[in-house]
């Protein structure tokens, strides 16, 4: 998870040679087929593109970077520790900003911190630039300790949005991936859920453009003209064709014709294509795929906020969240030099919900216990019974 071990076996980069003539290599994300995005630049960009995928990835960003990380020292408990060592990651972000950075980057596949000093930043993927040598050094395991520290000696290129290119060290730059590396078999690398989920944001996409289309023809109609039946009379004649359109799109409310008249419009029931029904069934599909439940999307949606939502919102908080909370509690564990860091989302509504059921059942077995006494538990077994429901020690 740490340090930045490029690559174990064959892996795609894109290449470029710079003015200076050095053989550059960019980071890109591996997987995808056919049309599918591979750098992270085109996956960036497909994500921004696309209305339901980035609804997602916001939706993980502004949910992960509630989370509060505690440092845990004994008996002590320091909320909101980054605090205490620096007021802010780096000049530019709040460290709740730099969170959602790299949730967002994570859920993208890999998220990469650069941690100089004091100051910490999520770097853009899609800017970091290696050297062949160095790719060359990083696709080799290593047993030894010489060999390991040898590999993260050196510097590699960051190209900046304001078109400057940096040195930065490698020893201080941390990689955090969304599916492990051992299974891609690049801990720089990976992968990305977007490689799977490609199929869904197109077709999102495609239905989306297919709205838009169909929206624009509703106002628009087919006209025909059909002939009396006499010889005389044939089909309309350009002229007479473009006589019936002035006159429809005139302002006269009543025309006549000798032409037996129909008109129809071009999209007669937009409601039937059930575009709308479209978009919230690629939003679930698209959800599930990083974890969030049914209840969540349906109140993404809607707006509207349930207590089922909220426990889906808990559970999900839990079990897809919570582990890559941990995952960046380690992170700042290693920089930091600390022994327990804990994210937390207690402080979040949800648990609110999780806290009144508590209590009504602890209600519910005191209510049991006062019976049970009342009908001759002896004290002994009424205290064991008080220490089970408060969770206190015999």
């Amino acid at each position: 998870m740490f340090g930045i071990n490029l690559s174990f076996g064959k892996k795609d980069y894109a290449y470029k040679q710079d003015k200076q003539g050095n053989h550059i290599y960019e980071v890109i994300s591996g997987g995808g087929n056919g049309k599918a995005p591979k750098t992270y630049a085109e996956k960036l960009n497909l994500v921004l593109s696309s209305p339901v995928a980035l609804k997602v990835h916001m939706f993980l960003a502004d949910t992960f970077s509630q989370a509060k990380f505690n440092e845990h020292s004994g008996n002590k408990v320091i909320e909101d520790f980054l605090y205490s060592e620096a007021k802010q990651p780096n000049p530019n972000q709040t460290w709740v900003e730099l969170n959602w950075d790299i949730m967002f980057w994570l859920s993208l596949g890999n998220a990469y911190i650069y941690k100089f000093k004091d100051v910490v930043y999520c770097l853009n993927p899609a800017n970091i630039e290696l050297s062949k040598d160095q790719i060359k050094k990083f696709n080799r395991i290593t047993f030894s300790q010489t060999n390991y520290k040898d590999t993260y000696k050196g510097t590699f290129k960051y190209k900046q949005n304001n078109g400057d290119v940096i040195p930065l060290e490698l020893e201080n730059l941390y990689v955090l991936n969304d599916l492990s590396g051992g299974i891609s078999g690049d801990w720089l690398d990976g992968g990305s859920r977007i490689d799977a989920a490609y199929k869904i944001i197109s077709n999102s996409n495609m239905a989306l453009s297919s709205k838009g289309s169909n929206i624009e023809f509703t106002n628009k109609f087919f006209v025909s003209g059909k002939s009396d039946g006499s010889i005389d009379k044939g089909v309309m004649s350009s002229g007479e064709v473009k006589s019936l359109e002035n006159s429809i799109l005139g302002n006269k409310k009543v025309f006549a014709t000798s032409y037996n008249m129909s008109v129809k419009p071009m999209v007669e029931n937009i409601a039937k294509l059930q575009l709308d029904e479209a978009y919230r069934s690629d939003l679930l599909l698209y959800g599930n795929l990083y974890g969030i439940p049914k209840d969540v999307i349906d109140g993404m949606i809607d707006g509207s906020t349930y207590e089922n939502q909220e426990k889906s919102l808990g559970k999900f908080v839990d079990y897809t969240l919570a582990p890559k909370a941990e995952q960046l509690a380690n992170f700042y564990e290693v920089v930091y030099d600390k022994d327990t860091i804990k994210a937390s989302f207690q402080h979040l509504p949800f648990n609110a919900v999780f806290e009144k059921e508590k209590t009504e059942s602890i209600k519910l077995k005191l209510e049991s216990l006062k019976i049970a006494q009342e009908l001759g538990l002896d004290a002994k077994a009424i205290t064991n019974e008080l220490n089970l429901i408060y969770g206190l020690r015999n």
